[in-house]
């Protein structure tokens, strides 16, 4: 169990970090392991993508070409026609 020093938080921060069965004033374990969860999931995180960024940077990847709405080469274009057809 951790103590925390008087007036570093407010008395209700106290009471929702003695949370459910720890004194007032001091951090109960529920809330010690979920500060510690969080802390090694975080860092994991951060290693994962580390690695999968340095793993990128050492292949050769092709440049991405961007994407066509239509193809070029329209009938339009191909007959020299800009007139509008009817329906």
């Amino acid at each position: 169990m951790f103590w925390i020093p008087q007036g570093w938080v407010p008395g209700y921060i106290e009471w929702i970090l003695a949370f459910p069965r720890a004194p007032t004033g001091s951090i109960s374990m529920q809330v010690w392991w979920i500060a510690c969860t969080t802390f090694i999931a975080l860092v994991s995180e951060a290693v994962v993508a580390l690695y999968t960024l340095v793993q990128r940077q050492g292949q050769k990847t092709s440049p991405r070409k961007e994407p066509m709405a239509f193809k070029s080469g329209s009938t339009s274009e191909k007959n020299g026609n800009d007139e509008k057809k009817e329906l």
